[in-house]
């Protein structure tokens, strides 16, 4: 069956990502284009439950289903490897079955690539899966040409900054969709109150953690630049992440920001998005606050590491993105002048080059400083205005 015809029967979409925030926001990229396609279209969402509220700032999903994550880690555990014994977990009550199975969809966007995801792909009784799935047989296979060559290329980190491009321009690739307007959106719902935001007052977010160290950018350069750029704009600090990322990146406490910034550590998740939807700036690495930022349209500054910035830059307006080999080379005067550069539009984005080797799709990059996958030298190219 050709794709075309596929979309022609698809009334009903379940999309399953069974990962981070980033990585659900960016599988809810696909759902204009699905409904641009197929108008009337209504699409689900299968996601861990400590990420269904991501789900419900994306427009357009129906029905959203979730399940706890550290109820099927504990599970895989404790079935030591035995294949009978996993098969029963994904088909045990951790997992919506019967809710998949009640809204008969007709197709299912599996962007996941798990055994978790498969199972769950072919218990829904879909007539269609794209993306990891169980074949006629019981085996584990991967449906469709351009989902397998995504398998194929996240499965070999090596050849990961050359092939991949976005990985949202990959997800609508992969089901047939067109590329032109990828975008990742979000929703914050309307607050009763601006507490403790100040009409008129202007203020900049910043994640100071990550998922994993090596995304990490070093506490004492967040407590020189943070400082530097509350003077130099005139915008109050947001801070932005777990109580965890907090209390490893400053080690001593908030020294200095203390009084300046507002910690929004330890929110949950829809305080901290209205927090950064109030933001005209966010500075952050590869993780959920930088994919949330770009989702509600606000310009950024990424710094990248050890993660490629081809597959994860910020998709909205005005951005930079700083790459080195290691995030912690990124230096504290790097970081501002992009940084003001990008909170002012009328501050030319600096050109330290006219060069964008090395970042896949340069010239979609309207607007973003660019900075070479393969080596620690800036290779940039100046923004349009």
């Amino acid at each position: 069956m050709s794709e075309s015809e596929l979309w022609r029967s698809a009334r009903r979409v379940l999309i399953v990502q069974l990962s981070a925030i980033g990585d659900v926001l960016r599988a809810g990229s696909v759902i204009p284009a699905i409904q641009r396609l197929v108008p009337g279209a209504q699409v689900g969402m299968l996601v861990y439950s400590e990420y269904a509220d991501v789900v419900s700032g994306i427009p357009d999903v129906r029905w959203r289903h979730s399940f706890p994550n550290n109820a099927l880690k504990r599970g895989i555990l404790d079935s030591a490897g035995d294949e009978a014994a996993l098969k029963a977990l994904y088909l045990n009550a951790y997992l919506p079955v019967e809710e998949l199975q009640m809204r008969s969809y007709d197709v299912v966007l599996n962007f996941h690539f798990s055994t978790a995801s498969a199972y769950l792909s072919a218990m829904s009784c879909a007539k269609y899966v794209i993306g990891m799935g169980v074949s006629p047989a019981g085996n584990l296979d991967v449906f469709g040409t351009e989902a397998f060559k995504l398998y194929d290329v996240l499965r070999n980190p090596t050849r990961r900054a050359s092939a991949m491009g976005h990985l949202a321009s990959r997800y609508h690739r992969m089901c047939g969709l067109p590329e032109d307007q990828v975008r990742l959106s979000f929703q914050v719902p309307p607050s009763a109150s601006d507490s403790p935001f100040v009409p008129g007052e202007k203020y900049f977010g910043v994640h100071i953690g990550a998922g994993w160290s090596a995304k990490c950018w070093p506490g004492e350069k967040w407590l020189q630049l943070i400082p530097r750029l509350h003077r130099d704009l005139g915008w109050r600090p947001v801070l932005i992440g777990t109580d965890f990322e907090r209390d490893r990146c400053f080690k001593s406490g908030l020294g200095n920001l203390r009084g300046i910034a507002l910690d929004f550590c330890g929110r949950p998740l829809m305080e901290s998005a209205r927090a950064l939807s109030r933001c005209g700036l966010f500075i952050g690495s590869d993780s959920g606050p930088l994919h949330m930022a770009s989702a509600l349209n606000v310009p950024a500054v990424a710094l990248f590491g050890e993660t490629s910035a081809a597959e994860s830059f910020p998709l909205s307006g005005r951005n930079a993105v700083i790459r080195k080999a290691r995030v912690s080379s990124i230096e504290v005067d790097e970081a501002a002048t992009a940084a003001l550069a990008v909170a002012d539009p009328s501050r030319a984005l600096p050109s330290w080059s006219a060069v964008t080797s090395g970042v896949t799709d340069a010239s979609k990059l309207s607007g973003v400083l660019l900075y070479d996958n393969s080596s620690d030298r800036i290779l940039a190219r100046r923004s349009a205005a």
